[in-house]
């Protein structure tokens, strides 16, 4: 991936934390959000000002057709799962 690609990605992510930012009323930093975190309260913001639903074009992967999708983007949920540094590496061994 060139350093272009990087740029772009980066001032995306700015352009999404910063409306989040102006969205939120409460004394909140959004730059300790994680990426998940910003793509999920832009999601719930995008569901209430811009409806629920967003057409995509996919392609199908075995026949290369595109195909018309609406996705119901307020269905989110969120598992709330222990937090762990630790990640497993199988018999006995693990990196923090």
């Amino acid at each position: 991936m060139s350093a272009g690609h990087d740029d772009e990605a980066y001032h995306m992510l700015r352009a999404i934390a910063d409306t989040i930012q102006a969205c939120i009323v409460e004394d909140v930093n959004v730059s300790d959000f994680t990426v998940y975190d910003i793509n999920y309260v832009f999601s719930n913001i995008r569901s209430k000002s811009a409806g629920e639903s967003v057409d995509l074009r996919i392609k199908c992967s075995e026949c290369k057709v595109q195909n018309d999708v609406a996705v119901d983007i307020d269905i989110q949920t969120v598992e709330k799962k222990p937090y762990s540094t630790e990640i497993d590496l199988g018999e006995g061994f693990a990196i923090e």
